[in-house]
């Protein structure tokens, strides 16, 4: 998901009234929550979307969807976001805060994609790699997707690193595609 210009400078924001008033953890929490919201419901994330708000709905769509589960400067900040038209940028929020909150702490978030589950051995093994080649603590979130046909894929930072078959079978191609010219 890309995340909107917009969403990542409520997230600065929020992040900093975090720093400043110690409540990392809570905001932090609350993030993870919406996230969490926002997947298992898709008419939240549908309503966010909508080209059309109503003030009155939106307040009350945040206080009924978000409010009694976020603490309260996420709070506040969903209100903003709703009176300001901005609830498209809400969907964006956690992952934005989450960058922000990895960039601090010198983490980073790979996303392994492979065509069967991996071990623990070689999810350690890709762990210790990528912390070597990259100098961050790596955070490791995987996702199985079939179409790969065999191997694995490392996606972080808007940077992939293909060893999967079928990046492999498309690496070959253009290359036969190259001679052929």
């Amino acid at each position: 998901m890309k995340i909107t210009l917009v969403a990542r400078r409520y997230a600065t924001a929020l992040f900093e009234i975090g720093e400043e008033t110690n409540c990392i953890e809570s905001i932090t929490e609350d993030m993870l929550t919406i996230e969490e919201l926002i997947s298992a419901a898709p008419l939240i994330r549908e309503y966010c979307f909508r080209r059309k708000h109503n003030q009155k709905d939106d307040r009350e769509f945040i206080s009924t969807a978000f409010t009694p589960y976020v603490s309260l400067y996420s709070q506040r900040l969903f209100k903003i976001l709703a009176e300001h038209g901005r609830l498209s940028s809400l969907p964006f929020l956690p992952t934005a805060y989450m960058e922000i909150l990895n960039q601090k702490k010198n983490r980073v978030t790979l996303e392994i994609e492979s065509s069967r589950e991996l071990l623990d051995s070689e999810l350690k093994a890709i762990r210790q790699k990528m912390e070597k080649k990259i100098q961050k603590q790596i955070i490791l979130k995987t996702k199985i997707r079939p179409e790969l046909l065999g191997g694995f894929r490392i996606i972080w930072q808007n940077k992939i690193l293909d060893y999967s078959a079928k990046g492999r079978f498309n690496q070959m191609r253009h290359e036969i595609l190259d001679k052929s010219k």
